[in-house]
């Protein structure tokens, strides 16, 4: 799309526009379609604005939205109306709402509108699945623990012996009293 000229790419759009409200063709050629800031430049923009525009002048809006909702066409038209990201979905809601489509962007609406709660579901599904994860893991790893812990305790009493004994020993003491307690040992 980005090497045509505006003219060739409103004739390129009218002609699929054409093919797609009189069932010529099927709708699965909308499949290569991605509507995303990503994926998407401003002549291929310009591309789906005219395509989108010209069927639903041709369709009517309504029928073009009862259209989209058919099962068979909706296959094919998750580039169109991008469910996987909340941010490509408000892209894709913004965009059809600028060039007069707002209407047939509902099912993206409501995906927003459960994107929270969709959300906390998949985090909940995780949560729990590394929680079983970590069960099914915990006797082999709780083998693993003891070693490593009796080696780090072996390393810092190994560095605690090579510090002079009057400093480990002010730390230890300053660290467990109070302050206030240690300014009345010390006057």
């Amino acid at each position: 799309m980005h090497r045509l000229e505006v003219n060739k790419l409103r004739n390129a759009a009218k002609f699929f526009s054409h093919l797609l409200h009189t069932d010529s063709i099927g709708w699965n050629c909308i499949q290569v379609i991605q509507l995303n800031e990503e994926d998407t430049t401003s002549a291929s923009r310009i591309f789906i604005k005219i395509l989108m525009q010209d069927i639903s002048e041709n369709l009517g809006v309504e029928k073009f939205a009862r259209k989209l909702d058919e099962d068979e066409v909706k296959a094919y038209t998750g580039g169109l109306f991008p469910k996987d990201s909340v941010a490509n979905a408000r892209f894709a809601i913004n965009f059809f709402t600028m060039i007069g489509l707002g209407p047939i962007t509902v099912d993206l609406r409501a995906f927003i509108a459960d994107a929270p709660r969709l959300m906390l579901e998949q985090k909940y599904a995780e949560l729990l699945a590394q929680a079983e994860a970590a069960e099914n893991g915990d006797s082999d790893s709780s083998s693993d623990n003891s070693s490593s812990s009796g080696s780090s305790s072996s390393d810092s009493q190994s560095s605690s012996s090579k510090a002079p004994p009057n400093k480990i020993q002010s730390r230890s003491r300053s660290a467990s009293q109070p302050r206030h307690q240690r300014s009345e040992g010390s006057a």
